[in-house]
């Protein structure tokens, strides 16, 4: 399946819309990337939340803030690059 994965700084959560025709940055999600294939965005999804534990939704606690937007984007370019 193919899928749009964004980010919300405000929120520090990802998500994939598994429906790309949905409209895109809402409720303060930004796209990172569109047409991705679920075995990389899990792949990715995995790295930056183990990198950024603020991203973690379930035993974080509290300490850290999460990435800004323009670091998400980056570390996503750079896991793609490595691809």
């Amino acid at each position: 399946m193919v899928s749009r994965l964004e980010y919300s700084q405000e929120q520090g959560r990802l998500h994939v819309m598994h429906v790309n025709n949905y409209p895109e940055n809402t409720n303060s999600y930004r796209t990172i990337a569109r047409n991705i294939e679920d075995d990389v965005c899990t792949n990715f999804l995995d790295m930056i939340c183990d990198k950024y534990p603020a991203l973690v939704p379930m035993g974080y606690d509290g300490n850290d803030k999460p990435p800004s937007f323009d670091t998400v984007q980056n570390e996503f370019d750079m896991f793609f690059l490595d691809k």
